[in-house]
């Protein structure tokens, strides 16, 4: 399967939803609410086709081929 991530063409066939997307992307293993399970902040916002995806919808959302997918992460500054 490929898509885009970030701007970037990606192929795989380990990831099958946005979950396991993000999970792989950050090395830390989520709920199946897109919470972590160490309880910590995770800063992510997703969005699928320009449709931004909440974290709740991330283990049903299946990634299609040729989707265009943008993870945002949040950065603390001043």
């Amino acid at each position: 399967m490929s898509f885009t991530l970030n701007g970037q063409p990606r192929n795989t066939v380990s990831v099958s939803t946005l979950k396991h997307l993000i999970t792989e992307l950050t090395g830390r293993e989520l709920t199946d609410a897109g919470q972590p399970v160490d309880e910590k902040q995770l800063g992510v916002a997703v969005a699928v086709n320009a449709e931004l995806v909440p974290r709740t919808r991330w283990v049903e959302v299946t990634i299609q081929n040729g989707d265009d997918i943008e993870i945002l992460t949040a950065v603390q500054g001043g």
